[in-house]
């Protein structure tokens, strides 16, 4: 549980409410926090990763980490504001819910039971993973710096300080 939200009522009953909805389903495991040096083995087995966000701020970890992963996502309305530079394909093709446990109950049943919303998440993340692989990003990005074309490994291409013009 939230260390901040521990000892708030609605949040006791949120957790409750939660808690409850998901042991009538062996299919859904609450992790709550995940340390950091077991964060790999848990998206690695996760079929699905919730995000039930109330508000947005400025980014989500868990988010980036679960695309990164390639694993499908199902997301609270407040994380639409995530994708609002350019990620519009992947919002069209996204599953949100409130951010209740009505809703987010509805959803869970809605995307357990019908394999073709599972397909679609999937597909979706792993379309978002390859547009922010790494090595195509930072040649990409290299490209900026320099005149030469970059191509396999961009270690290579580290040190550009000879490649500037003045």
């Amino acid at each position: 549980p939230s260390l901040t939200l521990s000892g708030k009522k609605h949040y006791q009953n949120y957790l409750q409410k939660l808690y409850t909805l998901t042991k009538k389903n062996p299919k859904i495991t609450v992790t709550g926090f995940v340390k950091e040096e077991s964060i790999q083995y848990y998206f690695s087995a996760a079929d699905l990763v919730v995000l039930p966000y109330r508000t947005f701020m400025s980014s989500s970890g868990p988010l980036s980490l679960a695309l990164s992963f390639g694993k499908p996502v199902l997301l609270s309305t407040p994380l639409k504001k995530w994708f609002a530079n350019g990620q519009a394909k992947f919002l069209s093709k996204a599953h949100f819910f409130s951010p209740d446990v009505d809703s987010l109950a509805s959803a869970l049943k809605q995307t357990i039971n019908d394999g073709n919303i599972m397909k679609e998440l999937t597909e979706n993340s792993a379309e978002i993973r390859s547009q922010r692989d790494y090595n195509l990003l930072v040649k990409d990005y290299l490209k900026i710096f320099s005149n030469e074309k970059i191509s396999g490994n961009f270690s290579n291409h580290i040190n550009l300080a000879g490649n500037f013009s003045h």
